[in-house]
C-alpha cells in the first residue's frame, strides 16, 4: 500500500506531498493536476519494460523529462510491468477494457498463472483446424501433381547441363595438377633458397676469419674508438639527462599552472559580469521600491492632514451647533450629525493611511523580482528560492565580495607564477650558456647525439674486447702499440694465409652466382604456373554460375522427391495433431469455467447478470453476458456500461491473481472510472469495489472531477480526500 506520494519538482507540483490511506480520492476540475498525479504514481510503481517500449510509456517519460522523479512511501516494495499495470491495476480516462493481444509482454505471465503450460491453446487450435480443413479438400493432390511436374522439368534441365559439368570437372582436375606441380616447384625453390642462405652464412664466416686475421682492422677500430671518446670529452662534457628532464618538467608545470589560472580567472570574470548585471537589476528594483515608499509616505502625510482637518471641522461643526441651539433655539442636531460625519471620516482616513504594508509596494515589481530570482538560479549563484527580497539582496552582495576576493587571489597567484617563471628563465638561460645550446630542444638533440656516440663507442669497445687476437693481459692502448709494431713486421707467410682465405671466398661467391641462376629459373617457372592457375580459375569462375545452377537443380530435384513423400504423410500428421488439440481444449475449457464460476461467486449477488456469465476464451466474442431481455450476447454487443462493469470485475479478479505477492494487498489506480456509467450502474460499481476491498483489503486511488462521486466515497471508512485546484502549487 502507498502511504505517501512526494513530488519535489514534478509537473505543476513543487515541494508537495499527499498522504494516502485505504481509499484516497483526488478531486478537482480539469487542468488541476489529476493526470500529473496519475503519471507520477505510474512512473514510481512501474519498472522499465524489457524490449520495445510502448508509445504511451515513452510519451509519459518524455512529458516529464527534466523533472525530479516522484517518490512514494510504501508498506512493501512494488515493481510492476508497464503493460500489466495498465491492463489490471489502472484505469485511465475511463478506459476500463483489457487488451488481450499476442504481442503484449505481460500476457505470458498471466497465462502461466491461469493455464497449465502457460499458453492459451484456443487460438492456435482454431487457426490450425482451418488450415487442415482447407488442405484436406484439394491442396494435397494438387501439390503432389505440381511436385511431379517440377521434378520432370528439373531432370530435363540437368540432362542439358551434363556436358558443361564434365568440362567443369576436367578443368578442375587440370587445376589440381597445376597446383600440385606448383607446390613441388615451390618446395624445390625453398630448398635452393635454404642452400643460398647457408652459403651466405659460410661466406660471412670466412669474411670474419679474414677480418680476424687482419690486424689492420683492429687498429682501425681502436683509432675510431679513441676519436669518438675525444669528441665526447670536447663537446658533450657535463650534459646530463636528469637536468634536461627537470627543466622540461618545470616548463610544463609552469605552462599548466598558467593555463589553469587563466581559465579560473576567465570563469570568475564571467561570474562577476553576471553578478554586475544582477546587481544593476537589484539596484533598479530597490530604487523603484524606495520611490514607491516615498510616494506612499507623501500620501500618508496628506491623508493625515486631511483627516486632521476633517476632525477639526467636525468638532467645530458640533461646537457651532451647540452655540446656535442655546442662542436661537433652532434644530441643533443637524450640525451635530454633520460634524460627527466629518470627524469619523477623518479618523478612518488616518487609520487607513497607516494600514498600508511594505509588501504591497513590491507587488507591481513581482515579475522583475521573479526574473532576478530565476537568473540567479540559472547561473547557479543560489541553489534554492530565497525566502524574501532582502535576504536575496544580501546573498548577492556577499557573493560579489566573495568572487572579488577570489579573483584577486587568482590574480596574485598569476603574479607569483610570473616570478617563478622569471626564476626558471634564469636557470634556463644559465643552462643554455653553460652547454652552448639555444634551447632545450637543441639540448635534447645534443643529448641524443651523445647517447648515439656512447652506443657506437661501446659497440666498438665490445668488438675490440671480443676480438680473437685480443690479449686481456694488456690494456687496449698497449695492445694497439703492439699491433702497430706487428703490422710493420708482418711476414710473407701471413700474407699467403690471407690470400688463401681470399681464394676460398671467391669460390663461395661463384657457387652463389650459379645458385642464383637456378633460383631465377625456378621462380620464372613458378610464375608461369601461377599464371596458368589464374587462367584456369578464370575459366572455372565463368562456368561457376552454370555449375551452381546445376547443383541447385539437383538439390531441388532431391527436395521435390522428399516433398512428395512428406505431403503424403502430412495429412495423417495433421489429423493426429487435431486430436491432440481437441484433448487439450477439453482440459483448458475447465479453466474458463472455473474463472466464470469465481466471477459469479464474487460479484453475482451485486450485479445479477454476472450469475449467468459464460467465458470460453479471452476475447469479446467468447465472453457472453445476459442483456436486458435475459439473452446471452457477446460482450462486444452489450452497452458500454455493462462492458465497464464486467471489465471492472475482471480486473479485480485477475489483478488479485497477477499481483506479485499474493499475501500482500495490492492497489488499483482509477482515473474517472465511472465516466460512462449512469447513477444506478455507478452504485453497482461502488458496491463491487467495496465488496472486494472488504474481502482482500486492497488500496484504491481515485481521480475524479465528479463531486457526487466524491460525496459517495465520503461514506466509506478510512477515506482521504485531496482537493486540487487550477492554481499553481
Amino acid at each position: 500500500m502507498i502511504k505517501k506520494l512526494k513530488l519535489e519538482a514534478f509537473g505543476r507540483f513543487h515541494n508537495t506531498s499527499f498522504p494516502m490511506t485505504q481509499t484516497t480520492v483526488f478531486f478537482g476540475p480539469n487542468e488541476s493536476g489529476k493526470t500529473t498525479i496519475f503519471d507520477a504514481i505510474a512512473i514510481a510503481l512501474c519498472a522499465p519494460t524489457k524490449g520495445k517500449k510502448s508509445s504511451e510509456w515513452e510519451a509519459i517519460h518524455k512529458r516529464y523529462e527534466g523533472f525530479l522523479p516522484p517518490e512514494i512511501e510504501t508498506t512493501a516494495r512494488v515493481s510492476l510491468d508497464y503493460g500489466k499495470f495498465f491492463n489490471f491495476f489502472a484505469i485511465r480516462s475511463g478506459e476500463s477494457s483489457i487488451e488481450f493481444e499476442e504481442e503484449k509482454n505481460w500476457l505470458s505471465d498471466m497465462r502461466s498463472r491461469l493455464f497449465s503450460g502457460g499458453y492459451d491453446i484456443t487460438r492456435l487450435s482454431t487457426r490450425f483446424t482451418n488450415l487442415v480443413e482447407s488442405r484436406q479438400k484439394d491442396a494435397y493432390p494438387r501439390l503432389i501433381a505440381e511436385c511431379e511436374q517440377e521434378l520432370q522439368r528439373y531432370q530435363q534441365e540437368i540432362k542439358q547441363l551434363t556436358d558443361e559439368a564434365q568440362r567443369y570437372k576436367n578443368s578442375l582436375e587440370l587445376l589440381q595438377k597445376t597446383e600440385a606441380t606448383l607446390k613441388e616447384i615451390t618446395s624445390t625453390l625453398e630448398e635452393k633458397l635454404s642452400r643460398r642462405k647457408k652459403l651466405q652464412t659460410e661466406l660471412e664466416h670466412l669474411e670474419q676469419k679474414l677480418e680476424a686475421s687482419n690486424i689492420q682492422h683492429w687498429i682501425k677500430l681502436y683509432e675510431k674508438y679513441e676519436s669518438i671518446r675525444d669528441d665526447i670529452a670536447r663537446h658533450y662534457a657535463g650534459l646530463e639527462e636528469n637536468e634536461i628532464l627537470s627543466l622540461e618538467n618545470k616548463a610544463k608545470e609552469i605552462e599548466k599552472t598558467r593555463t589553469t589560472l587563466q581559465q579560473d580567472i576567465a570563469i570568475l570574470a564571467r561570474k562577476q559580469s553576471t553578478l554586475q548585471i544582477l546587481l544593476s537589476q537589484i539596484a533598479h528594483i530597490n530604487e523603484e521600491i524606495h520611490t514607491r515608499e516615498r510616494e506612499q509616505k507623501k500620501k500618508n502625510t496628506l491623508a493625515f492632514f486631511l483627516s486632521l482637518t476633517s476632525g477639526l471641522f467636525g468638532l467645530l461643526a458640533i461646537a457651532s451647533a451647540t452655540i446656535v441651539f442655546f442662542l436661537s433655539r433652532i434644530p441643533w442636531y443637524i450640525g451635530i450629525i454633520t460634524g460627527s460625519v466629518f470627524f469619523f471620516m477623518g479618523i478612518l482616513t488616518l487609520f487607513g493611511s497607516f494600514l498600508v504594508k511594505k509588501d504591497t509596494l513590491t507587488t507591481p515589481l513581482r515579475s522583475e523580482i521573479e526574473n532576478a530570482y530565476q537568473e540567479a538560479l540559472r547561473e547557479n549563484l543560489i541553489f534554492s528560492r530565497p525566502s524574501n527580497w532582502e535576504n536575496f539582496c544580501q546573498d548577492i552582495a556577499k557573493l560579489q565580495e566573495s568572487f572579488s576576493a577570489l579573483f584577486r587571489e587568482k590574480q596574485q597567484s598569476l603574479e607569483n607564477l610570473k616570478k617563478t617563471e622569471e626564476e626558471f628563465q634564469t636557470s634556463y638561460q644559465r643552462f643554455c650558456f653553460e652547454h652552448n645550446v639555444s634551447s632545450l630542444a637543441v639540448a635534447r638533440e645534443r643529448l641524443d647525439e651523445l647517447k648515439q656516440k656512447n652506443s657506437e663507442m661501446n659497440t666498438i669497445l665490445h668488438a675490440l674486447e671480443t676480438h680473437p687476437l685480443r690479449d686481456k693481459s694488456h690494456t687496449l692502448e698497449e695492445q694497439y702499440h703492439h699491433f702497430k709494431t706487428r703490422l710493420e713486421n708482418l711476414s710473407p707467410t701471413d700474407l699467403d694465409s690471407a690470400k688463401n682465405a681470399q681464394q676460398q671466398k671467391v669460390a663461395l661467391k661463384n657457387q652463389l652466382v650459379s645458385l642464383e641462376d637456378e633460383i631465377q629459373k625456378l621462380e620464372a617457372k613458378k610464375q608461369q604456373l601461377s599464371e596458368n592457375r589464374v587462367q584456369i580459375r578464370t575459366e572455372l569462375l565463368a562456368m561457376e554460375t552454370a555449375m551452381q545452377a546445376y547443383a541447385a537443380k539437383k538439390t531441388e530435384a532431391q527436395r521435390l522427391e522428399k516433398r512428395k513423400e512428406i505431403l503424403s504423410q502430412e495429412k495423417q500428421a495433421c489429423e493426429k495433431i487435431l486430436a491432440i488439440f481437441s484433448e487439450i481444449e477439453n482440459k483448458q475449457a475447465s479453466v474458463f469455467t472455473i474463472l466464470a464460476e469465481e466471477v459469479k461467486k464474487e460479484f453475482g449477488d451485486i450485479f445479477p447478470p454476472f450469475k449467468e456469465i459464460e467465458i470460453q476464451a479471452f476475447s469479446e466474442e467468447a465472453i457472453r453476458i445476459p442483456d436486458a431481455t435475459a439473452t446471452r450476447r457477446p460482450l462486444k454487443y452489450l452497452s458500454r456500461g455493462t462492458q465497464d462493469l464486467f471489465y471492472l470485475a475482471l480486473r479485480l479478479f485477475l489483478g488479485r491473481k497477477m499481483w506479485d505477492d499474493p499475501n500482500t494487498p495490492g492497489l488499483f489506480l482509477l482515473d474517472e472510472p465511472f465516466a460512462a456509467l449512469d447513477e444506478n450502474r455507478t452504485q453497482i460499481a461502488l458496491k463491487i469495489l467495496q465488496h472486494f476491498q472488504n474481502l482482500y483489503h486492497w488500496q484504491y486511488i481515485i481521480l475524479t472531477k465528479d463531486e457526487n462521486l466524491v460525496n459517495l466515497f465520503k461514506t466509506w471508512p478510512e477515506v482521504t480526500i485531496h482537493t486540487l485546484s487550477r492554481s499553481l502549487l
